[in-house]
C-alpha cells in the first residue's frame, strides 16, 4: 500500500468516526433540550394548581387532570396530554 492509499485510508476511517461522534452529540443536545423545554412546560402548568375548580372548568380541565399531566413520564408531552383531556371535556 503506498503512502498515499495509506492516508486515505486513514483520513477516511478518522472522518467516519467523527461523523458518528457528531451524530451521537448532536442525539444528545436534541434529547437534553427536549427535555429542558418539557420540564420548563411543565412548570408552567403546575401554575394552573394556583387557580380556582371554576377556573379550571372553564378551561376544560380540573386539578387532578393538571396533577396527571406532570406527573406523566418525561417522555411524555404534559401540554398534549391536557389538551386532549381538555378536547374530551369540551365536546
Amino acid at each position: 500500500m503506498t503512502f498515499e492509499a495509506f492516508s486515505r485510508e486513514v483520513e477516511s476511517r478518522f472522518t467516519s468516526v467523527m461523523r458518528f461522534a457528531i451524530g451521537i452529540t448532536n442525539s444528545f443536545y436534541q434529547a437534553a433540550t427536549e427535555r429542558f423545554v418539557e420540564e420548563d412546560n411543565r412548570e408552567q402548568i403546575r401554575q394552573l394548581l394556583t387557580l380556582d375548580d371554576d377556573q379550571l372548568r372553564d378551561m376544560g380541565v380540573s386539578a387532578q387532570d393538571v396533577k396527571s399531566a406532570i406527573s406523566l413520564p418525561i417522555g411524555q408531552s404534559s401540554g398534549q396530554f391536557l389538551e386532549a383531556v381538555r378536547r374530551r371535556n369540551k365536546v
